[in-house]
């Protein structure tokens, strides 16, 4: 074998690795569903998530806050928040775990905006959705690099 068939065949061998890892990587990662949660009034109270028996303490949010949550919930688990809020009736917000799993597929994230007497939702594009792994986050920077116009 000639010394360069022989490179040929190492960096070849260093590519198919490198993209097995990274599928590997992939494959196995949870896909992350983001909730913003806004507050549009009265200071909340002991925001708290939960899904399919997880409970997370968020904390309070003070009136004109906003926090994200990320949540690795699977599209059978509905998300529950609950909290309370001065002039606010409701105590919570279930939101469907099917409804998350299809915004995170489109790149966006619920946000949530807490009003007295009020709940408003809609969907806004998520920056952070599937970030890559540091291994695509390499491999993509270099393929920027030699072809910038991509």
């Amino acid at each position: 074998m000639t010394g360069r068939r022989k490179f040929g065949l190492t960096v070849g061998l260093i590519v198919i690795s490198a993209l097995a890892i990274e599928l590997g990587v992939w494959w196995l990662r949870r896909p992350v569903n983001a909730v913003r949660v806004v507050n549009g009034g009265a200071p909340v109270r002991n925001l708290i998530a939960s899904y399919a028996g997880v409970e997370t303490y968020i904390g309070d949010l003070p009136a004109g806050g906003s926090t994200e949550i990320r949540l690795d919930n699977r599209p059978e688990d509905a998300v529950t928040l609950a909290f309370t809020q001065e002039g606010n009736a409701a105590t919570g917000v279930l939101i469907g775990g099917e409804e998350l799993h299809q915004a995170r597929r489109d790149g966006l994230r619920m946000v949530l905006v807490l009003k007295p007497n009020e709940i408003s939702r809609y969907l806004e594009e998520d920056a952070s959705s599937d970030e890559p792994s540091p291994l695509l986050r390499l491999v993509r920077r270099v393929v920027a690099r030699i072809r910038p116009e991509f």
